[in-house]
């Protein structure tokens, strides 16, 4: 009797154990349809995949497969907590992100992956990308100086180069202590009469002194008092390029906070872990500023990465300028809002300044395409320019041919026409550079047209 008993009560339970695992299964699902539980979703940016169409030939293809389960785990029930439980997991019990971006340091600081490879050169471009860059940028100043249009080069710091020694072990290598972007572009502006503050070398210099934190333990933007010593050394040397004096300013509240803003912690939120990480107090400021008859605010335009919205969120900008563009990455738009097109080069001879500012991790796309843009604008078309175009020409076509080698998909495609057309390869490769040339040229030439 005691065995019968002991058989229908095993018999009863593996019965419940397998409902539960079957409404375990539908659970994500019910969550999708009825939303039963408020998620609180990732933060980042994520494609969510949509569900595909089905056809003949991309079932056939197996396209369809992928796609559809993609979409289904995409959007699955209960999704973004399963992957914050996984994010929780490699931090707690490895040590590292679930995202490849976000690199977990030592002593729990976090970085870019962008800002360590800009610090150790592995995004270097090469020396003479960079020289052409300096010497189209020179012809730039001349021409801009004689419209009284000042041009100012910023080198900021990044969060790798600043705090270098948290970096891991396996990240923190370089090639060659020449062969990064920074140490390249202050070579060769050194030799020229461009105007350039070195803002990395000054933080640098203050690291062993400062009270005040310049970066955050988990985010990668300068913190709000490296913003005001930024601006300020940037005002001051505005001041002297135009000889005038900007308005006044001094602190007046400058106290410690343990609620980070959101530019002291975006590396943090990137985590998308449960449990706080540990980080230390950022100070936050107040300023006051004084105009009188003998100040002047100029008008400026600023060309730069994510940086410089860390300082325009200061309000020193709207207090130091009469006026002022911020183009994130050359993005231009126009400054007057009921302007529908965009005119290159009315919207630069408005300006008083034009800064240039990159940090470490933007540096392998500086100056984002503006100085090329002001050179096809400004320069004379004297011999200078001909012999500098031929030599942008050669640098570009023989870097055009080795993306080609190095890309399989291109190569491979470029062969095939070779062996259709009765031709070499290298013929095609050679007439692929060329083009990608041209219509790069073409794009510069019709977007400097107005």
């Amino acid at each position: 009797m005691m065995d019968e008993l002991k058989i229908h009560s095993n018999k009863k339970l593996k019965q419940i154990v397998f409902v539960v695992f079957v409404l375990s299964l539908f659970i994500p699902f019910i969550q999708k349809q009825f939303n039963l539980v408020k998620e609180k979703p990732l933060n980042g940016f994520f494609d969510v995949a949509a569900f595909p169409r089905f056809s003949s030939e991309t079932w056939k293809a197996g396209t369809f497969q992928q796609d559809f389960e993609k979409a289904i785990n995409d959007n699955i029930g209960f999704h973004d907590l399963f992957v914050k439980l996984q994010c929780q997991i490699n931090y707690s019990i490895y040590n590292i992100s679930k995202f490849q971006t976000v690199i977990v340091g030592k002593n729990g600081y976090l970085y870019d992956k962008g800002y360590i490879d800009g610090y150790t050169g592995n995004d270097f471009i090469g020396k003479e990308r960079i020289d052409l860059q300096i010497e189209k940028a020179e012809a730039v100043q001349n021409e801009l100086q004689k419209k009284n249009i000042a041009l100012l080069f910023a080198f900021a710091p990044g969060k790798a180069s600043f705090f270098p020694e948290y970096i891991p072990d396996k990240l923190n290598t370089f090639s060659s202590a020449d062969s990064t972007n920074y140490t390249c572009y202050l070579n060769a502006i050194k030799n020229t009469g461009i105007n350039y503050i070195d803002l990395r070398k000054y933080f640098l210099s203050l690291k062993e002194t400062t009270k005040f934190p310049i970066y955050s333990q988990i985010g990668v933007h300068w913190g709000q008092y490296a913003c005001y010593l930024a601006m300020d050394t940037i005002a001051k040397k505005i001041a002297q390029l135009k000889h005038i004096r900007l308005p006044s300013y001094r602190l007046t509240q400058l106290q410690w906070s343990d609620t980070l803003i959101r530019t002291d912690r975006d590396e943090g939120d990137l985590m998308n872990v449960f449990t706080p990480l540990p980080h230390y107090q950022m100070a936050q400021f107040t300023l006051a500023y004084y105009k009188d008859e003998k100040s002047t605010k100029p008008n400026l335009l600023a060309i730069s990465d994510s940086y410089f919205s860390n300082i325009v969120a200061t309000n020193m900008v709207d207090s130091l300028f009469s006026g002022w563009s911020y183009w994130n990455y050359n993005r231009g738009t126009p400054s007057d809002k009921n302007e529908k097109e965009f005119h290159f080069k009315k919207e630069i001879e408005k300006r008083d300044v034009i800064l240039l500012l990159a940090t470490d991790a933007s540096l392998a796309a500086f100056p984002f395409g503006f100085i090329d843009e002001a050179y096809e604008q400004y320069a004379p078309r004297n011999k200078n320019y001909y012999q500098l175009k031929q030599k942008e020409f050669k640098l570009f076509t023989l870097e055009t041919m080795k993306n080609i080698d190095n890309n399989k998909a291109w190569k491979k495609q470029l062969v095939a026409i070779a062996k259709q057309k009765g031709t070499l390869p290298i013929d095609e490769f050679i007439n692929a550079a060329v083009w990608c040339f041209r219509e790069k040229e073409k794009n510069l030439k019709e977007k400097t047209a107005n």
